[in-house]
């Protein structure tokens, strides 16, 4: 019997990892065996947003403006045209009708 280890073998499985950084809607299109616990990431910005500001100061002071008042008169016109005055005189005709009527006396 041979008490000695001559040689021994290790079976290592090889990894391939990959890391993909994905949006978090977008994480059902890839496939995987498993997924990371998700991080999020905030940042922050201060925006410097440059608004004018209207101040309303109004100076109130009488100003006289100069006002015309027009007064309209109606006036009528005529013009005098030239009809030709056809004057047609009535001509009468004589229609007399004679009866013979009887009385009794």
């Amino acid at each position: 019997m041979v008490d000695e280890v001559v040689e021994t073998i290790i079976e290592k499985p090889v990894f391939d990892d990959v890391i993909y950084e994905v949006r978090e809607s977008q994480v059902d299109n890839y496939e995987a065996d498993g997924y990371l616990p998700t991080e999020i990431w905030y940042e922050e910005e201060e925006v410097i947003v440059e608004r004018p500001v209207i101040r309303e100061n109004y100076i109130k002071r009488d100003v006289e403006v100069p006002v015309e008042y027009i007064k309209e008169v109606q006036v009528e016109y005529f013009t005098e045209k030239p009809v030709d005055n056809i004057i047609k005189k009535p001509v009468y005709y004589e229609n007399i009708i004679e009866q013979i009527v009887e009385v009794p006396v």
